[in-house]
């Protein structure tokens, strides 16, 4: 069977009413439908109370997008907790062969969903439909996420439905989809008398305005109820003199009602696919039901128009008509029924997440064993970076203690984990159960971290305190850790870096070896000491710790390269960082430890703007700012945008600048550390813009309050060298030489050479414009001296062309051209336009007419990505393995690829430039 054949037969599947009352957000999927057919990626969320014919919508459109590929998956209450369940009945319906997602992380199982989507939708436009999104698990809404977000030029049109009630739940990534560029909302009114009536029209039932404003009012306008009590309810009742029919019964009541007229076996076989989920093999569900003649039960089943089955479906060919009647058969079901199908179906399924989902649905009561399987569970889980599976298995275990006690401290670590894994939204569902409970160093630890996460900074503090205070810190080494560890990850965010080295010291001393708090304590310990100027010790101290870890903590979700790759940016070694980021990064994607993660790429671009590998900066830059959003954290959203802003301001793009500008200026204030951020980020625009005004008021609370803010490291907070340059600029030359005096002697003992270099360009700069040539050309001099012990093609440009036009302004034309043809060559190299511009203009004042930038057009009409892209073809990399590097679909990387070809005038990837 072809992948085609495998998803055209969802076209088939019956609409649950008439659609009535639809006809504006049908025209919307229509427009949607026809966009994504031209080649352009959408995505449609469609919201609506239960009932309110969200599915009924969707049936109505497929069946009518003829030349299409449909894949359908639908959410599931009981099935919440299952990883990456909704995803497997994608990639199932999607007619491919199955792929193991026992051991996939997100972003592998990403990958995988859009190499699907492209080998369909090199076929024919593909519709995905991902019904019931409020009750997809985390980690398939995480991969569908991130899938979609890489659709860019792909024939493809995503459509999601959530009831309205649920919606603000949803991680906010999946809402500015359907909100942007991209993407578009709808919703599902309750019907009007007129639509109501339509409704009846549509069933030979004639409603009078009246009957059918009472019925409207009765069912809230709810399609599904006005449909079940219309076909419950005789036609010659409706119009009755006093109104008297039945009050609208559920869905459940008129679902059951049908399921009871099946025979005894295929009630038995409806029975157990509810119990397996809203599809199943037949073998399975025949299985559990203990039906001997599978076959036969089927064909009574179908009968009651509840179950569908499709013969030629090599997976799961039994499924419900709609996830609702899965639901009402399900919670129908006596509890001993229940409970006794579940039971067996623990002993049927194939995978332990599986058995103990079915183990805990059976159980009525403390089961003391069973809430220690799901312990051990959730702690290999943990191990793994799989926070959401661990969450869930804590959540389950602590309802099943039979001690208040631990019932509290399994709660305490479900909520735990699911901070952990950057899930506010789960977090968010379990806090007013914690708030609850008796105040505790554990509870109070938890709600601190919840506060850390939504950027209450006091009360966290104010928490953290408590918890500390009320801790046995001797005996409870591994709630000690955690608690000092908090404390030391909030001096970070506050700017307090010696109070982040005295509590990262205490949560080093307290963490028991192998557990989640030394990488997580050494981080914030390792970042103080460097932001305080002590290198070596933060060197020491990571040694030490990842000597200590092992190799499962050390390729875990918090690898301590990512901070090491920190140190080693700080101090220059580019290529060394750019090294460690690069292991660090990915690791943090696929544990889904997003705001680390969105940090790493963003340190990563930094290191690579050093470097001069601009285009590299570029596309991590901007998957530091997709991160950012996927982990709805305002905090490293801001780091992500400063570093953004490199390359378009060095470049001179300045539309592209002021977009990130308003991006930065937009984000709220969170903590301190990402104030700062968001102020050097600015400042960057307001300079390449030549506001240095601007530039001052973004970084003067930097400069006038280092007692308050921790953020004086010449070197560590790349800030100094834009304020001193925006005080010479703007004449406030007193003022710049106390700073420079100040910041050099600073500067004195630290391993910060890139800013020793800054200072000294600024330093002749300051002395150029007080007239004072011979100190000038030594401060440059000087500068060119230290710059040349480096990998920064960018720095070392800067200081040849200041060099280059105080020697020219000297009189000295020849040593004068040297330097300025030398920096004219790597500005060539990275694209830095506007200085280049001033390096051409200095060489024609000294007599030399040099190369337009114009003549070099080939190198600049590529794309930072499409160069990125170019690199890694040239390197021998194929498309997949691009792909999966850049966090891209294959499709997009094709097209890159065929632009690159175009504007470089090649034929295949052979004769490719190695860049």
């Amino acid at each position: 069977m072809t992948a085609c054949d495998a998803v055209r037969v969802s076209r088939t599947l019956p609409t649950t009413g008439t659609l009535v009352g639809r006809d504006a957000q049908l025209e919307a999927l229509r427009g949607e439908l026809h966009a994504a057919s031209t080649g352009r990626a959408r995505f449609a969320l469609i919201e609506g109370q239960a009932g309110m014919g969200k599915t009924t919508l969707l049936n109505t459109f497929i069946a009518a997008a003829e030349e299409t590929v449909v894949v359908r998956a639908n959410g599931v209450e009981s099935e919440t907790e299952v990883e990456f369940g909704v995803l497997d009945q994608l990639l199932r319906h999607s007619g491919f062969e199955a792929v193991d997602l026992s051991s996939e992380d997100h972003v592998h199982a990403g990958m995988s969903l859009l190499h699907a989507l492209d080998q369909l939708e090199s076929r024919t436009p593909v519709i995905v439909v991902v019904e019931d999104v409020h009750w997809v698990d985390a980690a398939s809404l995480r991969t569908i996420l991130f899938a979609a977000r890489r659709l860019v030029s792909e024939r493809v049109l995503m459509l999601m439905s959530v009831r309205e009630e649920a919606s603000e739940l949803l991680p906010s990534g999946l809402r500015v989809l359907a909100s942007g560029g991209g993407g578009i909302t709808l919703r599902t009114e309750p019907l009007s008398v007129h639509e109501t009536r339509d409704i009846a029209a549509a069933r030979g039932i004639w409603l009078s305005p009246r009957v059918a404003e009472q019925l409207r009012s009765h069912t809230g306008g709810s399609p599904l109820y006005i449909t079940a009590l219309l076909t419950e309810v005789p036609a010659d009742r409706w119009e009755a003199p006093d109104g008297s029919w039945p009050a609208p019964r559920s869905y459940s009541a008129l679902v059951l009602r049908r399921a009871d007229t099946a025979p005894e076996h295929a009630r038995r076989l409806i029975d157990a696919l509810a119990i397996l989920g809203i599809s199943s093999p037949l073998d399975g569900a025949a299985t559990l039901a203990e039906v001997s003649a599978p076959l036969e039960a089927v064909e009574s089943a179908t009968r009651t128009g509840l179950v569908l089955f499709d013969e030629h479906a090599d997976e799961l060919p039994l499924q419900f008509d709609h996830p609702l009647t899965r639901a009402a058969i399900y919670h129908g079901m006596g509890p001993a029924t229940r409970a006794r199908l579940h039971a067996r179906a623990a002993t049927l399924v194939d995978t332990e997440a599986a058995a103990l989902r079915h183990r805990v649905a059976a159980t009525a009561g403390a089961d003391n064993d069973l809430a220690a399987a799901l312990e051990t569970h959730a702690a290999a889980a943990r191990a793994r970076g799989a926070w959401s599976a661990a969450s869930g298995a804590l959540l389950s275990a602590s309802r099943l203690s039979a001690s208040a006690q631990e019932r509290e401290r399994l709660l305490l670590e479900a909520a735990e984990a699911s901070l952990y894994g950057s899930e506010p939204e789960q977090a968010q569902r379990l806090l007013p159960e914690v708030e609850r409970l008796h105040s505790g160093p554990l509870r109070d630890g938890v709600l601190a971290f919840a506060a850390i996460t939504q950027g209450r900074g006091d009360e966290a503090e104010r928490l953290l305190t408590d918890a500390w205070d009320a801790c046995d810190v001797e005996h409870d080494r591994a709630l000690a850790a955690k608690l000092a560890e908090r404390r030391a990850w909030l001096g970070i965010l506050m700017l307090r870096a010696n109070d982040a080295v005295d509590w990262g010291r205490r949560a080093v001393q307290a963490s028991l070896d192998n557990d989640v708090t030394v990488p997580l304590s050494a981080w914030s310990l390792v970042l103080g000491l460097d932001q305080t100027g002590r290198s070596r010790e933060a060197r020491a101290i990571l040694d030490a710790s990842d000597e200590r870890l092992g190799s499962r903590l050390r390729t875990g979700g918090y690898p301590l390269a990512d901070v090491r790759g920190r140190v080693l940016l700080a101090c220059d070694a580019l290529e060394e960082a750019r090294d460690q980021l690069l292991l660090a990064a990915p690791l943090q994607v696929s544990h889904g430890v997003l705001t680390k993660a969105s940090f790493a790429y963003g340190c990563l671009a930094r290191a690579e703007f050093g470097l001069g590998a601009w285009d590299e900066a570029v596309v991590h830059a901007e998957l530091a700012v997709a991160l950012a959003d996927e982990a709805s954290d305002a905090g490293p959203r801001s780091h992500a945008l400063q570093a953004a802003m490199l390359v378009p301001t060095a470049r001179g793009l300045m539309a592209e600048a002021a977009t990130i500008a308003n991006e930065l200026a937009d984000l709220p204030l969170v903590f301190a550390n990402h104030g700062a951020a968001r102020r050097i980020g600015l400042a960057h625009h307001a300079a390449a813009a030549g506001d240095a005004h601007r530039v001052l008021t973004q970084l003067r609370p930097l400069a006038e309050n280092p007692e308050q803010l921790d953020v004086d490291d010449p070197g560590y907070w790349p800030w100094h060298s834009l304020y001193v340059d925006a005080l010479i600029d703007t004449e406030s030359f007193i003022d710049a030489t106390r700073f420079l005096a100040a910041h050099e002697d600073a500067l004195r003992g630290l391993d910060r050479p890139s800013m020793s270099v800054k200072l000294a360009r600024a330093r002749g700069r300051l002395a150029w414009r007080q007239r004072d040539l011979e100190a000038g050309l030594h401060a440059f001099s000087e500068a060119l001296e230290r710059v040349s012990a480096l990998a920064m093609p960018y720095e070392r440009a800067l200081v040849e062309l200041e060099l280059g036009q105080v020697l020219r302004r000297d009189g000295q034309r020849k040593a004068a051209s040297e330097h300025l043809l030398a920096a004219k060559a790597r500005l060539q190299a990275l694209g830095a336009a506007p200085h280049l511009q001033r390096c051409d203009a200095e060489l024609e004042a000294s007599g030399l007419r040099p190369v337009r930038r114009g003549d070099d057009v080939s190198r600049d009409a590529l794309t930072p990505r499409e160069r990125a892209v170019s690199r890694l073809a040239a390197a021998g990399k194929s498309n997949r393995e691009i792909a999966a590097e850049l966090m891209l679909s294959v499709k997009t990387v094709e097209n890159h690829l065929t632009r690159v070809f175009a504007k470089r005038g090649v034929r295949s990837r052979s004769e490719l430039p190695v860049d």
